[in-house]
């Protein structure tokens, strides 16, 4: 017996090649071990990743690099309360999410329940500093701030998304900017002024357009589609464009009578670009200068030359509280009797002083108020009192 016919290793060839067959089950294991990993690293992803944008969110908060979380964009009064809207610099899950306060003192603010359960969610992310509260057939709506509407309901401390009829999406010229609106209560129909546009609808949710005259001489392109603010009074609604006549820019007031239910327009030496109504007259503000419209006189009248810096049309606002027009923004804090006399207003205790308020202010029972930033707790607040003359700023504090 030969010795190696006992031998238990005998020589193995291991550069001879596998049949099709002795392969096969190598490969699956090779695939089983990498669909493994695969599914690891995935599962891994799904579990740390929201960890890790929140420490990533909290280190950045370290270094200082935004310290405000909330960002306040414009004001207004709804039901005995301060409103006003703005979006979260820090949801880091949902960056730029909108929000919305409220306060019946201007000191203790109530973050509001917005719903964002609705389908379209890559548009409120986009926002817009003209945006307008109004209430209308016992709800309160937010419109302008985004593509879409906000509603609440009961007037109260939710709002929700609604998507609204009859007007198109924000990056095809829909209702995104809005500066101003009125409720009509002959026909109970909401009057929206914006970009785009004069909308209008009788429940808040279908919308209309408004057919506009336009002086037929003109080139269509030569004409605005902004249409700067809207005041109702005297059976009127009016609202201002502009447009390019003879290599000179003019304004246009639009004036809606409501007993005829037509519409007419009227030549402007100049573009009133924001409007408001007092008690028996409409007050437009102009390049450094007003206009005004008496109920007892039927034509518009031009004021002197408003003294002091340049105004910023861009960013000027004109409202009425009680007696006072107000006139803030870019330019220094004014107010008159009549729309056509104005003053300054000096600082009581600094009477060299000047005061400022952002445009997107918003002024009741002589009390001006303006919220800029807010932190995690705290809003920063700027507030002015027709009456007493005092202006301060303090922080409020979130409920």
């Amino acid at each position: 017996m030969k010795p190696d016919d006992h031998n238990q290793f005998k020589n193995v060839e291991f550069n001879k090649k596998l049949t099709s067959n002795e392969a096969k089950p190598s490969l699956m294991s090779k695939k089983i071990v990498i669909f493994v990993i695969a599914a690891a690293v995935a599962l891994g992803s799904v579990l740390f990743f929201p960890m890790f944008l929140v420490l990533f969110g909290m280190a950045f908060d370290s270094f200082g690099h935004n310290t405000n979380k909330y960002s306040l964009m414009q004001m207004g009064y709804l039901r005995n309360k301060f409103v006003v809207y703005g979006q979260d610099n820090k949801a880091w899950l949902d960056q730029n999410k909108l929000v919305i306060f409220s306060s019946a003192d201007g000191k203790e603010w109530d973050k509001n329940s917005v719903d964002f359960s609705w389908g379209n969610r890559d548009e409120s992310f986009a926002k817009s500093m003209h945006g307008v509260f109004i209430e209308f057939n016992h709800q309160c709506y937010l419109i302008g701030a985004m593509a879409s509407i906000l509603v609440s309901k009961a007037c109260d401390n939710n709002w929700e998304y609604v998507i609204p009829n009859g007007l198109l999406r924000r990056s095809q010229g829909s209702l995104f900017n809005a500066h101003g609106a009125v409720v009509e209560t002959r026909e109970n129909k909401l009057y929206v002024s914006g970009d785009g546009g004069i909308y209008s609808s009788n429940d808040g949710n279908n919308w209309l357009r408004e057919s506009l005259p336009y002086p037929t001489e003109s080139n269509p392109n030569n004409f605005e589609k902004v249409y700067n603010g809207i005041a109702i009074g005297d059976n009127k609604i009016i609202t201002s464009s502009k447009w390019l006549h003879d290599g000179k820019t003019e304004g246009l007031i639009y004036t809606y009578d409501v007993l005829k239910q037509r519409w007419s327009y009227q030549v402007m030496p100049e573009p009133i670009v924001r409007i408001t109504r007092g008690s028996d007259r409409f007050v437009g503000v102009a390049k450094n200068t007003t206009f005004v419209l008496e109920d007892k006189l039927g034509i518009w009248q031009q004021s002197p030359k408003l003294e002091g810096n340049y105004i910023d049309l861009s960013f000027n606002s004109i409202l009425v509280d009680n007696s006072f027009y107000i006139m803030f923004g870019s330019d220094e804090l004014r107010t008159s009797l009549n729309g056509y006399d104005w003053n300054y207003v000096k600082a009581k205790f600094s009477p060299d002083d000047v005061i400022m308020l952002n445009s997107g202010a918003a002024c009741k029972k002589n009390n001006c108020l303006y919220v800029r930033v807010g932190t995690a707790d705290l809003l920063s607040i700027d507030t002015y009192n027709l009456q007493s003359n005092i202006y301060q700023s303090y922080q409020g504090t979130i409920n």
